[in-house]
């Protein structure tokens, strides 16, 4: 509960932040003539009333939230126009499509106070600060709401930093920040781990002592997982999703295939494979093959509170999952796999397939 609490304080001081910061305006739909052209007005969208005159005669922040309302736009030579109120600092509006309807209202908004937009500052439309609210409302931990808040102001001043250098230097500096892309995309999105072996090896007990509270049913009998059961929790402050998949074998029953098909699956897209076997019977031809398929592999020997001789299997982390033998060490080596390095924390990165196409243009 406190974690969660932090999080969300966190999320409001941005909020806060982001409703003094400069007001944005940008156009959203392409130029040239057209129907309709479609305005983004960021901030504070008080800036409207004395230029939009709403038929309701409402002020903008009376209208109701995402309702069309009809008005019209400046003092002379009004025109015809709709706004929709998005949020508290949303405002669209949506006018003739030619240029000259865009530019005036452009025009006047910036007079009124409001910043044209450069097109670093937006993201299918949505400024960078709008988009950094979206990730952060999806941290899930308080150090991933620090990391997230503090690439909120790295990675627009480091876009804006890009423009003077010489191409060379661009590509130098663009490249760094993509080597963290991966790290970003996972402040949002937990790791991937998954569990996989045979059946009764004790997948589902060690994801329950893992996790620290029972996820997963257990029960003494091959084939008992039928299909991918995943649980969410966080180690060391990141994010992490385990997943309990079917145990892998030869089998004719058509749901426990399903399983193990599942099982497959999901294995292939794990940022870490965690492969399961029993401490007496040791490695068997099919884990080593899996093992030597995947290079994010780590071989868990699991029962040794069960086994009179526990099999000996290099490069691999004995433990119980009943005693909760070794569980801390495990715990402590899957975020070493999965998180090896962090970023300075001057060094700017991005986060969404958005900002990283948007690196990849410049």
């Amino acid at each position: 509960m406190q974690q969660q609490s932090n999080v969300t304080t966190l999320r409001k001081r941005f909020e806060i932040k982001n409703l003094s910061s400069s007001t944005t305006v940008k156009r959203l739909t392409p130029r040239g003539r057209g129907a309709v052209a479609s305005i983004r007005l960021r901030g504070e969208i008080d800036l409207a009333d004395g230029l939009f005159h709403a038929a309701n005669n409402k002020s903008v922040q009376q209208q109701e939230l995402n309702r069309i309302c009809y008005g019209d736009w400046g003092t002379e030579n009004q025109e015809d126009l709709v706004c929709v109120r998005i949020n508290e600092t949303t405002l669209e509006l949506h006018c003739h499509g030619g240029d000259a309807a865009v530019e005036r209202i452009l025009g006047d908004l910036q007079k009124a106070g409001a910043v044209l937009a450069s097109q670093g500052q937006y993201q299918n439309g949505l400024p960078l600060a709008e988009e950094f609210n979206l990730c952060l409302q999806k941290a899930t931990t308080k150090r991933t709401a620090h990391e997230i808040l503090r690439q909120s102001k790295l990675f627009p001043e480091a876009i804006e930093q890009l423009k003077p250098l010489t191409q060379e230097e661009r590509s130098l500096r663009i490249r760094d920040m993509l080597t963290w892309s991966d790290f970003g995309e996972h402040l949002i999105k937990p790791w991937q781990v998954v569990l996989c072996g045979p059946p009764n090896v004790g997948k589902s007990s060690l994801i329950n002592a893992l996790v620290g509270f029972s996820r997963s049913v257990v029960f003494d009998q091959p084939g008992t997982t039928r299909d991918v059961v995943t649980v969410q929790t966080a180690l060391e402050g990141w994010p992490i999703e385990f997943s309990d998949t079917a145990g892998l074998r030869e089998t004719e029953e058509t749901l426990e295939a399903i399983g193990i098909k599942k099982a497959k699956e999901r294995i292939v897209v794990a940022d870490l494979l965690l492969i399961i076997v029993d401490a007496q019977s040791g490695i068997t031809q099919n884990e080593e093959a899996i093992a030597a398929a995947h290079e994010n592999a780590l071989l868990v020997v699991n029962k040794i509170d069960s086994a009179s001789d526990v099999a000996s299997i290099n490069n691999s982390i004995q433990v119980s999952a009943i005693t909760g033998k070794g569980i801390d060490k495990l715990a402590a080596l899957i975020v070493s796999r999965l998180v090896p390095e962090i970023p300075e924390q001057s060094q700017a990165f991005p986060m969404t397939a958005q900002q990283v196409e948007m690196l990849n243009q410049l």
